[in-house]
């Protein structure tokens, strides 16, 4: 791929995303929501309620998903349940053997309900197995549990919490615990698969080193920088949106700290000094709890008894901001642009560095003229800011929108400079994304 060569500041530096100023590190307790009293058929149980943008969430603790609350659906309430387009898919503790020490064996069973709450499956794996967490992506259903608990139980090997929920520890059970992860179709047939559980909101699927839009194929990530990073970090849920942490060792978030839909676009989130100092001083970041409470979010490091909050309404709205830019998918890659590409007028605008990178063409700058010229094979495309007058191969063209200049970053009309140097351009009106082949 062909170096790039920027003549002019604007096209040499780096941009600089601006993060969350308003982010405050605060020491002493987080506010703590209180757990409710959730009433069901047969039983009752308690969790956390509270709001993610405006819409009532139900959150019950460790390996729980924070869904949407809707009492319509006590009847698996009191089950780890995901959501998906088409399906609730839950997993409960079907019977509890005492064991010594007063802990109890989680044999759980997994639960495939229809939108109408109608059970369209029971699955129990042949029994005796304990369900730690299932997933959704494209058709194809998750599941991951512990087997061969009985042999692990009579020789005392075994990490439990006590509780009305008892669990396996996936990170802490020792070694003689195995843990399986199957996939299926049909609800019927299971075969073993590797990588993690896939994560999913309404927009994205993540499936280990790749993401799946919509709904479509999953594909890799082109980050600007080569922050492939960005998908292994460490990932907190809450509402439609995830946090992820960076510089990350298990499950601690000390910097490179982002907001994202979708993990294409983020939202950098500014941690202050002070706070950076705390975490060095204390040699702990692991992060414990992440809420709304009140117009503010918390990023509770519970442990450490301090906490970050963030505003609320200047999150949201940067969120829904980027969740509208489109998408640009080159070479089986989605190109993940530091600044979301823009729709003016009908023509998808992209930062042009990343670009040009990606396609392996040459930039020049022409500091009389103030114009550049990209390069590629026996194609040269000369263009100004601001200018819908161009030129390819030194023939006047017009184009229908001009490059920008916006927020320091150079973006330019993508159509245009693709299919002029000979690439395909379609667009994907349902995930809004422009594909170049």
């Amino acid at each position: 791929m062909r170096k790039i060569f920027f003549l002019i500041t604007i096209f040499i530096c780096a941009f600089q995303v601006e993060a969350f100023a308003e982010t405050e590190f605060i020491r002493g307790n987080a506010p703590k929501i209180e757990e409710t009293r959730i009433d069901t058929a047969d039983n009752f149980f308690y969790a956390k309620i509270f709001n993610v943008n405006g819409i009532p969430y139900i959150y019950k603790g460790y390996k729980t998903n924070p869904v949407p609350y809707d009492e319509s659906l006590s009847e698996i309430f009191d089950k780890n349940y995901i959501i998906t387009d088409n399906y609730y898919i839950a997993h409960e503790y079907a019977n509890r053997a005492a064991i010594s020490g007063g802990a109890y064996v989680p044999f759980t069973t997994l639960l495939i309900y229809d939108k109408q709450m109608n059970l369209l499956h029971e699955e129990d794996f042949g029994g005796g197995v304990c369900v730690y967490d299932v997933g959704y992506c494209n058709g194809v259903i998750y599941c991951e549990y512990a087997e061969k608990l009985e042999e692990v139980f009579e020789n005392g090997s075994y990490h439990f919490k006590r509780s009305y929920n008892p669990y396996i520890n996936r990170n802490n059970s020792r070694e003689k615990i195995e843990w399986v992860t199957v996939k299926s179709t049909d609800m019927i047939n299971w075969e073993k698969c590797e990588g993690d559980i896939p994560i999913s909101n309404s927009r994205v699927s993540i499936l280990d080193d790749e993401i799946s839009l919509f709904e479509k194929n999953p594909v890799n990530v082109a980050y600007e920088n080569n922050e492939e990073y960005k998908l292994n970090n460490a990932q907190i849920k809450l509402g439609d949106w995830f946090l992820v942490g960076g510089n990350v060792q298990g499950k601690h978030f000390l910097s490179n700290i982002y907001l994202t839909n979708d993990f294409v676009y983020f939202v950098p989130i500014n941690i202050p000094e002070e706070a950076t100092e705390a975490f060095n001083e204390n040699q702990v970041n692991i992060l414990g709890e992440v809420y709304e409470y009140d117009d503010k979010i918390i990023l509770n490091y519970e442990d450490l008894k301090y906490y970050l909050t963030i505003p609320t309404d200047t999150v949201y709205s940067k969120l829904n901001e980027i969740k509208n830019a489109p998408y640009v998918v080159l070479k089986d890659n989605i190109l993940g642009f530091e600044t979301p590409p823009i729709i003016e007028n009908g023509s998808t605008l992209v930062p042009m560095r990343f670009l040009f990178e990606q396609i392996g063409a040459d930039v020049e700058w022409n500091q009389a003229t103030q114009t550049a010229t990209a390069t590629l094979d026996n194609t040269a495309v000369t263009f100004a800011i601001d200018d819908t007058n161009a030129e390819v191969n030194r023939t006047s063209v017009t184009m229908d929108v001009p490059a920008r200049l916006i927020n320091g970053k150079t973006m330019v009309p993508l159509r245009f400079l693709s299919e002029e140097m000979g690439f395909e351009v379609t667009w994907d009106a349902e995930s809004r994304t422009a594909i170049i082949e």
